[in-house]
């Protein structure tokens, strides 16, 4: 319960700062994306399991509002699946499993454009995931993330088109912390195809 909470006020915050620019240059778009991920932790521990990266998707809706020629402000809603191979730590007997990080995520994102069709991006994430299980080996990844990208776009009247390569960390500051917490961290690339209006 205490997950959908949160989730219904990242919803909602998502939809009032939607609510309160919906003037012009705003720009409403659709995203997907592929991604390499990895699972790190805050120390190496000696003997213990380890995590195998098998790739991840991401696809969610973005919202950007121009401020200047040079600066805008992006926010949007996205939900990724991430799969993560853990393998056991030697000697028990065990075998590898397969798990599936579930992020909702609310990116709150400043961009630089500097040139017509290049800017950087870059700002905090707002992550909770679901269908965690207590029983699972992978540490909870809701909590803030870091994000950071080089955005490339097209503009045929009003729509556009953008490819942005980025990498992102979630889990820097965790809603519920552990003694050697771990990371989700994933490059990759975005497809945007975006409205303006």
């Amino acid at each position: 319960m205490r997950n959908f909470r949160k989730f219904f006020f990242f919803l909602i915050l998502f939809c009032y700062v939607i609510q309160l620019n919906a003037q012009k240059n705003n720009e409403l778009g659709i995203h997907f994306g592929l991604m390499a991920n990895s699972l790190v932790s805050n120390a190496n521990l000696d003997g213990s399991g380890s995590f195998d990266g098998k790739g991840a998707f991401v696809l969610g809706v973005k919202y950007v509002r121009n401020i200047s020629n040079h600066f805008s402000f992006e926010t949007g809603i996205g939900y990724s699946e991430n799969k993560i191979k853990i393998i056991p730590a030697p000697g028990l007997g065990l075998v590898p499993s397969e798990k599936t990080i579930q992020l909702v995520s609310l990116p709150i994102l400043g961009n630089f454009s500097f040139s017509r069709n290049f800017y950087l991006n870059g700002g905090i994430l707002m992550d909770l995931e679901i269908y965690h299980s207590n029983i699972q080996s992978t540490h909870k990844q809701s909590g803030i993330g870091v994000y950071l990208g080089v955005g490339g776009q097209y503009n045929i009247e009003r729509f556009t088109l953008k490819l942005i390569p980025f990498v992102q960390r979630h889990a820097i500051i965790p809603f519920e912390h552990e003694k050697y917490q771990q990371h989700l961290t994933e490059v990759g690339i975005t497809l945007v195809l975006g409205y303006q209006f």
